[in-house]
């Protein structure tokens, strides 16, 4: 038994793909200061984040070239030259994208004996003026997704936008996202520098949520790609998903929304024929606040969604169902069966589920302090938690087998929880050298619960009155007998995730004559508890509700750790550690 469980421990280990390389949240602005086309050295270059009055200064060198890097990703910018026996030139609207160069060339002109007028232009009017791209990518920023059309509100509609993104919105397909035509879970997604992709691999896109992991109003800049050339990007073979989180600004900011849904919403009638509508009803709302703490100084923005309501389940028995039922399974011989665990087992199968649950909150938060103009510190917090009620053991007709119809205290909650901490601090230490020091911490826990809790077998019991088996043989529920399923499902008697990440990143960046020099050194630590054991309570099937009545059990299933008999110990527990370097 130990040695099979340091083997799934190790397969595990090898699935699980490595942690995510450096990501970047930040901006560079770059360029050549010339005057008739000769370069100026010793030029001050002042760039000014126009919302949050952020300065970042720097002096050209020898070959005029000057590099701002570390900067708030967005904009607009305000850049200003100034150099003896030259005009002042000022460059307006500079709107920067995260990880990526803006080229920002700018011309001098010799002052006049009378100290010549400020030459102030537009950064569009500038036809040298451009961001650097490293590879193909789909970039938005937060106006272009407030005008995005998502009923969800998911991030996974700002991924389909990619011409290189698929959207599988099939049934069994839970929106997941392909880039290139790999797998879902191959992604990569960040939040202000922190990997929240998925460790284990359970949810079909990588993502840790079932929709987006942060409400959408949060969402500063939005970066898809597929193939950057850039060594600090690795670790995915779809696409690299890289979210920026708004900053607090100058000025307060805020919105809101609230969405309704439900039956009285939905027709229900087809021209003279009445469709009957189950009760349901979906509300989602949130809202977003930034703005000043100290002007200059200190920035703030919180954020917050939540959605409450479910949808009707369609199964049920012939009486009691809405639109499918379980053939040939009535309500009363459901209500046979409970009254049967009751007294007999003294069990409450919850009876039959009428709806599924669906809840799902999101909540970030974001401070931005300038301690100085050369050294910019920010702490983001973000938690995500959604869960939804559903079904077990139901099936309407069975070409195979019984129909059947798992009760309440059969289905499970299904959900995340996430928590995710980042504190990042950028620092100008000269004109040529800059850093970034970042430490960051990730808890993920994935929801596999009862409805009704644990504590109890799952017991299937055929609705044929007695047992029509000769003898002892067991060959199942007759072809159209149902089965009826309560109590936790054996899948869920035992089942936990949990991973924790503790990781931090250090950066420098060097300029040598035109040339950018980086090296980063990324380490992360990963903890990983997967408790997952099939029967740990028991798996009860009854050929008969006689024999369901009698407590004579015609199929038993077992599964426990030995010689503890505690599930728990036949749990995976594992650790591993990552080192990421590179040199571009």
């Amino acid at each position: 038994m130990r040695h099979n469980l340091l083997l799934g421990a190790a397969v595990a280990a090898l699935i699980i793909p490595a942690a995510a390389s450096a990501q970047e949240t930040t901006a560079t602005i770059r360029g050549v200061v010339t005057a008739a086309g000769v370069p100026v050295p010793n030029a001050s270059v002042e760039i000014v984040d126009v919302a949050s009055g952020t300065r970042s200064t720097t002096t050209t060198g020898t070959d005029g070239s000057y590099n701002a890097s570390g900067l708030r990703a967005g904009g607009p910018f305000t850049v200003s030259v100034t150099a003896a026996g030259y005009s002042t030139a000022q460059v307006t609207d500079v709107n920067t994208i995260v990880a990526q160069a803006y080229d920002l060339p700018i011309e001098l002109a010799a002052a006049t004996s009378e100290g010549g007028p400020d030459i102030v232009v537009t950064a569009s009017s500038l036809p040298r003026a451009r961001t650097i791209s490293q590879g193909p990518a789909t970039v938005l920023n937060a106006r272009q997704i407030a005008n995005i059309a998502t009923v969800n509100r998911d991030i996974r509609d700002l991924m389909r936008r990619d011409p290189f993104a698929r959207l599988d919105d099939s049934p069994s397909g839970g929106r997941s996202v392909s880039f290139a035509g790999q797998n879902a879970r191959f992604n990569r997604f960040s939040v202000d520098g922190v990997a929240v992709t998925d460790n284990f691999g359970l949810n079909s896109d990588g993502l840790p949520s079932r929709r987006s992991p942060i409400p959408l109003d949060a969402i500063g800049q939005f970066q898809a790609q597929v193939a950057p050339y850039d060594v600090r990007q690795g670790n995915f073979q779809g696409g690299a998903i890289n979210i920026v989180l708004k900053s607090g600004t100058n000025n307060f900011h805020g919105t809101g929304f609230y969405a309704l849904s439900g039956d009285d919403f939905v027709g229900n009638r087809t021209k003279d024929i009445k469709v009957a509508i189950p009760s349901f009803k979906v509300e989602n709302y949130g809202a977003e606040l930034s703005g000043p703490i100290i002007k200059d100084k200190l920035f703030f923005m919180v954020a917050g969604e939540r959605l409450r309501g479910g949808r009707p389940i369609t199964e049920g028995t012939i009486e009691n169902n809405a639109g499918n039922p379980v053939q040939g399974l009535s309500q009363a011989t459901v209500d046979n069966i409970s009254a049967i665990a009751k007294s007999v087992y003294n069990y409450d199968t919850g009876g039959v589920q009428r709806n599924l649950g669906d809840k799902d909150d999101r909540v970030v938060a974001k401070i931005d302090a300038n301690i100085t103009d050369d050294q910019r510190l920010s702490l983001t917090y973000t938690y995500a938690n959604d869960a939804i009620n559903l079904l077990n053991n139901t099936f309407i007709n069975s070409a195979t087998g019984s129909p059947g119809l798992g009760l309440a205290s059969n289905a499970y909650i299904q959900g995340n929880r996430l928590h995710t901490g980042v504190a990042q601090l950028n620092s100008t230490w000269s004109d040529s050298f800059s850093t970034e020091v970042r430490a960051f911490y990730k808890n993920y826990t994935r929801i596999q619960e009862p409805l009704l809790g644990r504590g109890f077998a799952q017991f299937r019991v055929c609705t044929n009155p007695t047992n029509t088996q000769a003898g002892n043989n067991i060959t199942g529920c007759d072809v159209n007998a149902p089965v009826v399923s309560f109590g936790p499902d054996s899948s869920l008697q035992t089942n936990a995730l949990r991973t924790e990440t503790w990781g931090g990143l250090v950066q420098t960046r060097l300029t040598l004559n035109n040339h950018d020099l980086r090296l980063y050194t990324e380490v992360q630590d990963v903890s990983v508890f997967n408790s997952f054991l099939q029967n740990s309570a028991g798996n009860y099937y009854f050929d008969s509700i006689a024999d369901f009545t009698n407590r004579q059990a015609n199929q038993f299933a077992y599964g426990n750790a030995v010689p503890s008999l505690v599930p728990e110990d036949a749990a995976a527990k594992f650790r591993y550690q990552s080192i990421n370097f590179g040199i571009m």
